[in-house]
């Protein structure tokens, strides 16, 4: 039997209440409103799948679209072909060795302590998807930056740029900052102050989003 599915940030209505166990639609919120049958009596009032995303009318959005790993890698190739073109710093092999080397290991260390907490919380790890987040993960590294793996490819781009011993390659750590926090970062906050509300808040208020 065909379903037709329509859209709508539903208001409650007494009318249907019923039909959906006692529970209207909340306000604000999106909701599928599916009819499964021939007649009104068998419509009801759905939440929508976590997977599927209202259409606001708007120009295909780049949140939540690239995975951050990706991003990194993508801007890392940036850098290096900057460094070809632009001219390089003056430094010996063992000190650019050992700055990167300074500056990947907390890098590595905050990504994978993030994982690991994680791991522990039984959440999903899937940047794509905050939506499907169960648990809200404050403790371990996440009571130091709320952005723990974020924050560990940022310090390995920076790695990066002093490897290549060049200035035009510090722009790359830059454009990854600026572009997680406005495609990735905002918009996982706004689903997770959704999901845990005063709880997320008050996280917020007391842990920094980067360091």
């Amino acid at each position: 039997m065909n379903s037709v599915l329509s859209m709508r940030t539903a208001t409650p209505n007494p009318s249907f209440e019923a039909r959906s166990n006692g529970k209207p639609p909340g306000p604000g919120r999106w909701y599928a409103y599916i009819f499964t049958g021939p007649g009104l009596a068998s419509c009801r009032w759905s939440r929508l799948n976590s997977n599927v995303r209202p259409h606001t009318g708007a120009p295909m959005s780049l949140e939540l679209r690239i995975p951050p790993p990706v991003v990194a890698l993508l801007v890392a190739a940036a850098m290096w072909l900057a460094s070809a073109w632009g001219p390089g710093l003056e430094l010996t092999t063992s000190i650019r060795i050992t700055l990167t080397i300074i500056i990947a290991m907390p890098g590595v260390l905050f990504s994978l302590a993030g994982m690991i907490s994680f791991r522990r919380a039984q959440t999903t790890m899937n940047p794509m998807s905050p939506e499907r987040a169960s648990a809200l993960v404050s403790s371990g590294i996440y009571a130091i930056t709320r952005n723990p793996m974020y924050v560990g490819l940022l310090l390995d781009l920076l790695s990066w740029a002093v490897f290549l011993s060049s200035p035009l390659a510090l722009a790359g750590p830059l454009a990854y900052f600026f572009y997680i926090q406005r495609f990735q970062i905002q918009p996982e906050e706004r689903i997770l102050a959704r999901m845990f509300g005063a709880e997320y808040a008050e996280y917020q208020s007391k842990v920094r989003r980067w360091l």
